[in-house]
Parts: structure tokens; sequence; C-alpha cells
């Protein structure tokens, strides 16, 4: 039993003794062997501490050479072109009294931002860019409500859900937009310029008046009631009012702040009665409302037109159907004529929409795009009145929609 014991402790210092001389020195991992959870192996046996070898078996110190044969601190780190954005400008409301005004110019959207163009000149500029672009993602209902100041300088715009401020200028590098309000009613016309003010209304309640001279904010009326649909007229904002007493239009005296009820909402079980404003005439006599239901479905696929008499107030539903959206609507500069999308159903490509106009002066309405328009939309008026835009195109009747299918099917994309 001892020779036993004794033989195997021998052949077992023998193994030890064979395993202790054939360890692999340093870091280096032998053929077959795992590689240390801790270690990052790369191509031909390196290691990343050792640095790299070279074919003559000299090791560098941990450094790559130039193909030159120059020394690693001969090397200009400097990149050969400039890669970065130019830095954005801040800006405060003595900053848009430098700025030279432009009269031609339009607000737009691209896929990566949005940017301002000078009509005349063909120039461009980037005002705010999108920040889902960096993550590969272009949105362009990122930014919708585009407004301008009379003088072109300031522009207004809504990124989400909230309110952003940036100046317009061709002439220098671009300035930091500023966030106005957080949560604002973007869908419901949150908030609208008025002569020497931006007046907005927080999703949250309440009611503020920017001033573009001095660049401050003051509360005008508390937040116990929500304001949406906001329309300027001259000294007055006309605005659809929720909570407080009743519901319904109002107007909002900016001189001393008083409220006046003009059109009650009517709300029951089933579907109420709304009448939001959507535009008002220069002298501010003809207020314009929609008379919706609280049924969004319903008012969705058409809804009727009223106008308020400020001069005689009186209220007057017009006979004609139309969609509610604002963008239907356009309303003459000087005589108030209201231009509109007659027709109904949601589906824009139908070819049921006419451009028509009503006149205040006689109460007539006038159809001036014909029956066979394709589908009229968007009217909008020149500032000075002797032109009146709109888009229109095929409606469904028009097309092959088989020859279409056929057409999409075999590039074998679908939309």
């Amino acid at each position: 039993m001892i020779k036993k014991a004794g033989t195997r402790l021998a052949l077992l210092a023998l193994c030890v003794f064979f395993l202790t001389a054939c360890k692999v020195p340093g870091d280096v991992v032998s053929e077959g062997s795992p590689e240390p959870p801790s270690e990052i192996a790369l191509e031909d046996g390196l290691s990343l501490e050792d640095g790299v070898s070279s074919e003559d078996g000299s090791s560098p110190e941990n450094e790559l050479s130039p193909e030159d044969g120059s020394s690693p601190e001969d090397v200009d780190p400097t990149p050969t072109a400039d890669l970065t954005a130019p830095a954005l400008r801040p800006w405060d409301a003595d900053t848009l009294t430098a700025i030279r005004p432009r009269d031609n110019v339009a607000l737009y959207v691209r896929d990566d931002g949005l940017y301002a163009a000078d009509l005349l000149t063909g120039e461009e500029i980037c005002l705010d860019a999108s920040p889902l672009v960096a993550a590969g993602i272009r949105d362009l209902y990122l930014y919708s409500s585009l407004h301008l100041t009379a003088d072109h300088t300031l522009a207004a715009y809504t990124k989400g859900t909230s309110l952003f401020l940036v100046p317009v200028d061709f002439d220098g590098p671009p300035f930091e937009p500023q966030l106005l309000c957080d949560e604002i009613e973007v869908e419901r016309g949150g908030y609208v310029f008025a002569s020497d003010a931006l007046l907005y209304a927080p999703a949250g309640g309440g009611l503020y008046a920017y001033d573009l001279s001095s660049g401050r904010s003051d509360l005008l009326l508390d937040s116990s009631c929500v304001y949406t649909y906001l329309v300027a007229a001259p000294d007055k904002l006309y605005a659809e009012r929720r909570g407080g007493d009743a519901g319904g239009t109002v107007e909002i005296d900016l001189s001393d702040r008083s409220v006046s009820m003009v059109v009650l909402d009517v709300l029951d079980s089933e579907s109420g009665l709304l009448h939001p404003p959507v535009g008002v005439s220069a002298d501010g006599r003809y207020l314009y409302l929609i008379r919706r239901t609280s049924s969004g479905s319903i008012s969705t696929d058409g809804i009727s037109v009223a106008v308020y008499d400020s001069r005689s107030q009186t209220y007057t539903s017009l006979d004609f159907t139309t969609l509610q959206r604002s963008e239907n609507f356009s309303i003459h500069p000087t005589d108030g004529t209201l231009a509109f999308m007659s027709g109904f159903n949601r589906e824009m490509t139908l070819g049921n929409k006419t451009l028509c106009l009503w006149d205040p002066a006689t109460g007539k309405t006038t159809n001036v795009s014909g029956e066979d328009s394709g589908g009229a939309m968007n009217p909008y008026f020149s500032h000075d009145g002797q032109t009146l835009l709109y888009s229109a195109g095929k409606s469904f009747a028009d097309y092959d929609l088989t020859a279409a299918m056929a057409a999409v099917e075999s590039d074998g994309e679908y939309y």
C-alpha cells in the first residue's frame, strides 16, 4: 500500500514539473487554450498591451509610424476640412432691430429641418435643424404652424408640442431657436401674431403676450380657462374658451383685458355645437366661425360656417358646407370677402371640392373654380388682395387605378 502511494506521488510530481516547464510566458495565449476573458485577441497573435510587432520581430512603442518614416509627433492631427457646423448665435429683442427686413420670405419644412427662403434672391437658410436627422429619422411633421412677423425678421413655429421663436437673418450665421412655451395647443390655433406682440395660450390654460420690443412675456388671463383658435383683430383677440362659467367664442379687449361672450357653445349628451373662430376681416367687423359638433368624426366630413358682425352684433349661419381645418379659408385683406373650399367628405382626393367666395356686402356665394376643378383646396389671398391662390389636383375618378396598382406591384414597393 505504501509503495503504491509513493508511486502515485512521484507521478503527480512529474506532471506538475512538466506543466510548469510548458507554461506559456507572459500574456500570450497558447494555441488551443481558451482566451482570458479580460483580453481582446487580435489577428496574428497580437496583443493590445504588447503593441504591434513587425515582421522582423521588433516591437514599436505602442504606436504606428507613418509611411514616410516620420515620427508620430510630426503628424498634424488637424483634419483637412472643417466639418463642424457654425455656432448658433444667441439673441434678444434688440437683435431684431439690426436684421435687414426682406419683402418676400417663405417658411417651409424639409426632411432635415425648418427653412426660410427669399423668393426674390433665391437665398435659403436653415432656421432649425431637425434633431431627428442625427438618429436617421426624417419627419416632415415635426414642424408645424409656421408664421412670420410683418417685417419677416422673426419666425414662430411649433416643434412637436412646443412653441419656438427664431430670427430670420440671411446676412449672417444662424441664430439659436428659443423655447417660448413647452406645451401649446398645436392643432387648435394656440398662438397668433398681433400688432406688436405674439399672443399664445398654453395647453394647461391661461393667455400670455410676448412683447416683440422687450422680449418679455406677460400673463393676460389666468389659467382657470383654456383658450384655443386664437384670432387677432385690431386691439382685440377672439378665441374659443373652455372652462369658467360657460364655454364658447369670446372677445378679449387687449387694452383692459375684459372678456365678453360672442356666441355660446351648445353642449348636450349627443353631439353639441361648438363655434371656434377661423378668421376676421382686417377692420375687425366680420368674424368667421365654423359650426362643428363635439363629435370629431362627424365634423371631419363636413361643417357649416357662420359670420358674426361686430357692428350690428348679429350672428348669421351661412348656407354652405366645407371642411373644418383653417387652411380651407382665406379672408380678403381689405373688404373681408371669405374664400373657402366648398364640399364635404374628409377624403381630399374626391372631386367634390370647389373654390367659392362669399361676399359679406351682398351675402352672395360665387363658385370661382368650376365644378371640374378636381378637388380645389387651400385658398390664399395675396397681401394686396389682387390674387387668389389655391391648389387642385385630379380626383380618384380621373385616375386609372388598375394600371396604377399594376405599376406599384411591378416595382415591389407599397406605400
